[in-house]
């Protein structure tokens, strides 16, 4: 252990319009290790309902909250602000999103996980709530998947990062897929689907969550555009690991826009069963990004 670090723990809060979530956050964090003082960055992006007040007011109250207003609605730049701008010389570091709560223990469980580890360089929490949170777990753990909601990383790892000036692509949606692979050192197919010593999880490490659910009237719109942004998210990685292939990683691209471009080939519109509506409306957004509606 490094005795030059700064900060043992450091957070990073990911926020784009939860006001009716972030306070349930943040006092879940700051329940998470009362002993230990630790900052708690809160990266609101693009707000424009409540989110900003309501972590202002919480941070008068609580100084270890640090709030930075992003105007861009979007939560890869706020990942590369975070990293880039940010972060402080720390050991490890939290990456959590705005809309969940965390267990009691959770961040100490899953420090233990990644520093009782010679090779991990990342730690997964596991969702403890969701309609299919039991299969959902056992995905993350036998691919070796991390969650957006929850995870940490060693403070090497992010220095590294750093150092050579790797950022997610602003507009990818599956950034949490994209840091996986850059964990496990394989931004290829293998990178989400095979696990590695170098991406650990820890079963009393839970975050929870409120569900979406198809048959709640009040749900459907937000749960048919999560679907579209699955749906989103599994198209960019793939045009990702093609565009990537015989490249280094200071080649990735630095916006969603200049990696459609750079495929040879984008998502075509065609049937694909039930969801051809979810997949037509993605493949649209893809397109309509660069100006290619056909």
């Amino acid at each position: 252990m490094n005795n030059a670090w700064i900060e043992k723990w450091s957070v990073a809060v990911f926020a784009h319009n939860e006001a009716d979530n972030i306070v349930r956050c943040l006092t879940s964090i700051l329940m998470q290790n009362i002993t230990m003082n630790f900052p708690i960055h809160v990266l609101a992006n693009g707000c424009t309902d409540r989110t900003v007040q309501l972590v202002e007011a919480l941070a008068k109250v609580n100084p270890s909250i640090k709030l930075f207003n992003i105007e861009v609605p979007d939560k890869a730049n706020s990942w590369n602000y975070y990293t880039h701008k940010v972060a402080p010389e720390s050991e490890c570091h939290f990456f959590i999103d705005g809309d969940v709560v965390i267990e009691p223990m959770a961040f100490n469980e899953l420090y233990k996980s990644l520093t009782c580890s010679n090779e991990a360089v990342a730690a997964g929490g596991l969702p403890a709530s969701g309609r299919s949170c039991a299969a959902w777990s056992h995905r993350m753990v036998s691919m070796g998947r991390l969650a957006g909601s929850l995870y940490l990383l060693h403070g090497d790892f992010l220095e590294s990062i750093r150092e050579q000036e790797i950022h997610i692509p602003i507009g990818f949606v599956g950034e949490d897929f994209y840091i996986t692979c850059l964990a496990k050192g394989q931004l290829n197919l293998n990178g989400i689907n095979i696990s590695s010593p170098r991406v650990v999880f820890n079963p009393r490490a839970l975050f929870s969550f409120e569900s979406l659910s198809p048959r709640n009237p009040k749900h459907w719109w937000a749960y048919f555009s999560r679907l579209v942004r699955y749906q989103i998210r599994e198209y960019q990685l793939l045009m990702l690991f093609f565009f990537m292939y015989g490249k280094t990683q200071q080649e990735i691209p630095p916006d969603v826009q200049t990696l459609y471009r750079g495929v040879e080939q984008l998502p075509r519109y065609r049937w694909r069963g039930r969801i051809t509506p979810v997949d037509i409306i993605a493949v649209w957004k893809i397109r309509n990004a660069i100006g290619n509606w056909v």
